[in-house]
């Protein structure tokens, strides 16, 4: 990869967590809320479209330290930035919300499992074999 993709990657990944950010803090620029919904809609409502653009705007970043790898170990890398990009914004939806939704409780949870089967599957990917 040369300097100016690498670059390019960098303005690229910076403009997208700049954006996930944007749409995290405003989502009714893209759907419409209504002070009637619940807790656990509020929260959905800034994951849906917050979340996705964080992850990738991670996974752009680190992806130039990962070059040497194989398909595999950056498709599972990929897939824990996603999750990653869930769980920062869910958990932080939660403080917004002062911790009041318990559903979202649960798929935090759940997000931790699949982090730690993906980092599992990152460690056997990258571990030599003693063949």
């Amino acid at each position: 990869m040369t300097d100016k993709e690498k670059l390019y990657l960098r303005i690229f990944s910076t403009v997208m967590i700049f954006s996930g950010i944007f749409l995290f803090l405003f989502p009714e620029r893209l759907q419409e809320s209504t002070s009637s919904m619940s807790v656990d809609e509020q929260i959905d409502l800034k994951i849906r479209y917050s979340a996705i653009p964080i992850a990738i705007g991670i996974f752009c970043t680190i992806i130039v330290r990962f070059s040497g790898e194989s398909t595999t170990y950056k498709l599972l890398l990929a897939l824990l930035t996603l999750d990653f990009g869930y769980f920062v914004t869910r958990l932080i939806a939660l403080a917004v919300y002062d911790f009041e939704s318990e559903i979202q409780f649960v798929w935090l949870i759940i997000e931790i499992i699949i982090a730690s089967v993906l980092l599992y599957g990152l460690k056997l990917k990258k571990a030599p074999s003693k063949a």
